[in-house]
């Protein structure tokens, strides 16, 4: 039976990471990070999303179960007709929706661990915090530099004042446990988010540090290790029944 859970989470920097979005132009540099209304940078929830809906699209097929090929809607949930698939969508849709479906999982923009007043850097500091990496056009044809074709990419750092740049959000998901199983184990294949992954940007970790079920009323705390083990086991073991 599904229920309401909600999992705190965080994204841990393992490298210098970029994610596009509304940002404020800076003089010479041509593709700036996304910030909010302060000019602090975070991670549009978009971004987390669909990186994790890939991966758990990738690990759906890898075990033989049903699931479409987005983005296209016509190759989507329910017209993909795919066999197997419950009510006519795949797991993947059933979580993250369709163009025809709601998704279960309702996900916030990734903030910056120790904000302001928490003993993170202060709103005015963030611009001479980040790093700016120079970047040329290459022709594919010839393979070769081009012209005219020097950029510059403004980059999160992994570590910042001693300490590794952490964001944390928050994923609601209504789901049954063995659903929100396959959730939680896209969740761990992620290694990478934002742009120019094969420059050697975006390497990153995904972690559960929190989780809660509501029973109607409240919510209750789990112990996210055990939690998220017993509900990864519950997805693999249903689809070895299969």
């Amino acid at each position: 039976m599904s229920a309401l859970f909600r999992l705190d989470t965080e994204v841990v920097l393992k490298g210098m990471l970029h994610v596009a979005g509304l940002g404020r132009p800076k003089p010479l540099v041509d593709r700036c990070v996304a910030v909010d209304e302060h000019g602090v940078p975070y991670l549009p929830a978009s971004s987390v999303r669909g990186r994790v809906r890939a991966h758990l699209e990738r690990l759906l097929r890898a075990r033989g179960l049903p699931v479409c090929a987005p983005p296209r809607p016509e190759r989507m949930c329910p017209h993909a007709r795919l066999e197997g698939a419950e009510d006519g969508y795949c797991l993947a849709c059933r979580l993250f929706g369709s163009p025809w479906r709601d998704a279960a999982v309702v996900c916030e923009d990734f903030r910056p661990r120790g904000g302001p007043g928490t003993g993170g850097p202060e709103p005015h500091t963030w611009a001479g915090l980040t790093v700016l990496r120079t970047g040329v056009g290459i022709g594919r044809k010839l393979g070769t530099v081009r012209e005219e074709r020097l950029f510059f990419t403004e980059t999160l750092p992994r570590v910042i004042a001693g300490e590794g740049l952490r964001f944390a959000g928050t994923m609601e998901v209504r789901a049954e446990p063995a659903e929100l199983g396959w959730l939680v184990a896209a969740m761990r294949l992620v290694t990478h988010l934002g742009a120019q992954k094969g420059r050697g940007l975006g390497r990153v970790e995904l972690r559960v540090t929190g989780v809660a079920r509501c029973d109607g009323r409240d919510w209750v705390s789990e112990d996210p290790e055990r939690f998220c083990g017993e509900v990864v086991g519950l997805a693999l073991a249903g689809s070895a029944a299969r």
